[in-house]
């Protein structure tokens, strides 16, 4: 690909430097040495000496030594002359430009340019960029000194005001005044519209990154796609497809041989499959499809214009068209706000929303969109398009990929796993059946045969388990949940990221070291605080099984029957390399001694055995910490206060659980003061709303809800302490 900027080409640095309003400079060692090579810091020292030995014979001979000169001694003299009494001394500086540019002209002279600004900007990548912006060639020097600036420094110093900067690049220009169309701060507000500057006089950061071409946000990379991983046949896709692919494909091809702007909408399946029939339908072509793709977006729309508009551009030359993932598609419609319903607020038609996007208008070269929202009707996909061309993508043609009815989905599975040698046979059937029954993405079935490569060690029931973690499933697909839970939320002692910190350092500490010790902790709190959702995202996010013991399984009548139980648990949680969960942990952990049945210290006896020798990580829940044994009490690692929801845990929670329906502050408000708020009372009124009529619930609805279950859950509490006699 061609250079798009040398930031180090020596004879541009000199030049520019040369062509500043060079009286406004304070000269020194070190700048010189910063913007002359060697070689041309040493000729202007040269220059500077031959003058003085015409005109100042004395200075000439103090810098003198032994009729040897100190290099430093001889700049140091000529940076204070030209910083003090410019105008004379400047006769070195006009020498040395004279004869750079005479040397610059032999070393091009077949060249069509006759400086190496010129020839910058005659850099066929630059002229790719500028194609369709309309910049005139002040414009474009403009651009570009700023964006050179933006590494050098010097040429628009941020400590010297706007006139001082306007007269530099004045000077590089070779004019002396500007028209009124043409003043500097007219054209930093173009630059400043197209999103290419964030400010007066500096351009936006991205744009630097890109023209330095280095820690770009974004790059384009090439579809690839194993027609054969997936479980729908492409030929069949095709015929079902065909008079839509027909127009499509023509109206791609008619836009890049004539270098025209054309966005085209797909829509009706996921990314994933899209791109598996865009590149299987385009790969006899002669220009291929590449995809935009991100691992750092941070979700500013500007900074993705740019990338969507200069990284079509390289596709151009590379004889190639970009395609647009959905969730870009998205974030270019979507309010940040509102991220998650594109059509709640779209960017209004003004000229400022339309300026954000002007970019968008100047491509030359077809784009593809992809959507992977189900459409059930036209009229919903007719304000997709008309949201999209309030921004300026104006949609040449739309149409949704048809999939045949009958799937290979099984077929395809099983052929995948059964090609792979190392996964045992034992545990074929089990893996196809659950990526059948998830419905997993053909696209993360290499995942799950890395998974199980040689995984002897594993029974039918640990794929399962270790499925349903890796993709966040319940483990019965009919009682599929959504989980809500927000670890962010709780407002526990120590702080809720400490405490999954160790547990991560501690599966670590279990994996890396000889010596085995468990981690042991204690939640206490109310009901509701959390401590049970707690583990279960303590288990997704470190990828184990979790074992939950209720005390009712553990508690049995009969003589030693309790303390088997116990031995059990442990037992089975070591097997499976499971978080083991005791809930309700006080019932068997009760303080010994206080019972006249000395049995009853038998099963706690049992319980500090089997944590002495436990090498996992165990959790105990209670409400009630103080009835704990001091000896059982003492032996965990980590004691941790499960409380009641600050304000700021609260609006996550309202955020997480009832995303679309917009609470408003006052109902936010009036919700929290109204009691002891948890996030229970979350999980209670969202598993109520499945079972209540859609059009009866509002952000009123759950406002009133949330209210009632928090001051029934108070009243409930004072009944229970009540003390005295009721008339």
């Amino acid at each position: 690909m061609t250079e798009k900027i040398d930031f180090n080409n020596e004879d541009l640095i000199a030049y520019l430097f040369l062509h500043t309003n060079l009286e406004q400079v304070i000269f020194s060692k070190e700048l010189l040495c910063k913007v002359f090579s060697y070689d041309v810091v040493k000729c202007c020292s040269n220059i500077y000496l031959n003058l003085l030995e015409q005109h100042e014979t004395e200075k000439f001979n103090n810098l003198k030594n032994e009729n040897v000169f100190d290099f430093e001694d001889v700049l140091n003299s000529l940076c204070k002359d030209l910083t003090e009494n410019f105008t004379p001394y400047s006769v070195v500086l006009f020498i040395l430009e004279s004869k750079l540019r005479a040397e610059y002209k032999e070393k091009n002279k077949d060249k069509s340019f006759s400086n190496p600004l010129e020839a910058s900007l005659q850099n066929p990548f630059l002229q790719n960029f500028f194609e369709g912006l309309d910049l005139n060639k002040t414009e474009q020097t403009f651009f570009l000194t700023n964006i050179l600036n933006s590494q050098w420094g010097w040429l628009y110093p941020t400590n010297v005001p706007n006139e001082v900067k306007e007269e530099n690049f004045l000077h590089i220009l070779e004019k002396e005044t500007f028209t009124d169309h043409q003043n500097t701060r007219l054209l930093n507000e173009k630059f400043v519209n197209l999103g290419l500057f964030s400010d007066f006089w500096e351009p936006a950061d991205y744009v630097n990154s890109y023209f330095q071409n280095r820690n770009q946000t974004f790059t384009k990379n090439k579809i690839t796609s194993d027609f054969e991983m997936d479980s729908v046949d492409y030929k069949d896709v095709l015929k079902l497809n065909k008079q839509d692919f027909s127009i499509f494909s023509k109206l791609i091809s008619k836009s890049f041989e004539n270098k025209e702007s054309s966005f085209e909408l797909i829509f009706g399946s996921n990314d994933y499959r899209i791109k598996n029939f865009i590149n299987y339908c385009f790969s006899e072509k002669n220009f291929s499809i590449k995809t935009l793709s991100s691992k750092t977006f941070s979700g500013n729309k500007k900074e993705l214009v740019f990338y969507i508009y200069a990284l079509a551009k390289e596709c151009y030359i590379e004889n190639s068209i970009l395609s647009i993932d959905s969730k870009y598609l998205k974030e270019l419609l979507t309010e940040e706000q509102d991220e998650n319903n594109i059509f709640k607020q779209i960017f209004s038609k003004n000229n400022n929303a339309v300026k954000n996007f002007e970019l968008l208008s100047k491509i030359k070269t077809p784009i593809i969109l992809f959507y992977d929202e189900p459409v059930e009707s036209n009229s919903k996909i007719q304000q997709l398009i008309e949201a999209l061309n309030s921004i300026t993508i104006n949609i040449s043609f739309s149409w949704k990929l048809k999939l045949p009815k009958e799937n290979k989905y099984f077929y395809c599975a099983k052929r995948f796993f059964a090609n792979n040698k190392n996964i045992p046979l034992s545990l074929l059937k089990t893996i196809v059946d659950e990526c059948k029954i998830h419905k997993i993405n053909p696209e993360n079935w290499l995942e799950i045969a890395t998974l199980f490569s040689h995984g002897e060690i594993f029974s039918k029931n640990d794929v399962k388990t270790l499925i349903h973690n890796k993709f966040n499933l319940e483990v019965s697909p009919k009682q599929k949940k959504i989980s809500r839970y927000s670890l962010e939320a709780l407002n526990t002692e120590p702080k809720i990221s400490e405490i999954v910190e160790a547990l991560t350092n501690a599966k670590s500490w279990e994996a890396n070291q000889e010596e085995k010790i468990g981690c042991l902790i204690k939640n206490s709190g109310p009901s509701g605080t959390g401590k049970t959702a707690f583990a279960k995202e303590i288990a997704k996010k470190l990828d184990m099984p979790l074992k939950i013991v209720h005390a009712s399984d553990i508690i049995s009548t009969y003589s030693g029957e309790t303390e088997q139980n116990i031995k059990k648990a442990f037992d089975e949680a070591t097997e499976t390399n499971s978080i083991l969960l005791f809930d309700e942990a006080d019932t068997f952990l009760h303080s010994r001694g206080g019972s006249p049945n000395r049995h009853e210290d038998f099963k706690v006896n049992e319980f500090l055995t089997q944590m002495e020798e436990f090498t996992g990580i165990m959790i105990c829940n209670t409400n009630l910490p103080e009835n704990f044994d001091k000896a059982t009490d003492r032996r965990f690692n980590f004691h941790v206060k499960f409380n009641n929801l600050t304000k700021e845990g609260f609006d996550i929670l309202c955020d997480t659980y009832f995303k679309d329906f917009s609470l408003t502050e006052n109902q936010k408000e009036k919700i929290f003061i109204s009691g002891e708020v948890t996030p229970g009372d979350f999980g209670n009124l969202f598993k109520k709303m499945h079972f209540i009529a859609k059009e009866k619930i509002n952000s009123e609805f759950i406002c009133q809800e949330l209210i009632r279950l928090v001051k029934q859950k108070n009243r409930s509490f004072e009944n229970q302490n009540k003390i005295g006699f009721s008339i």
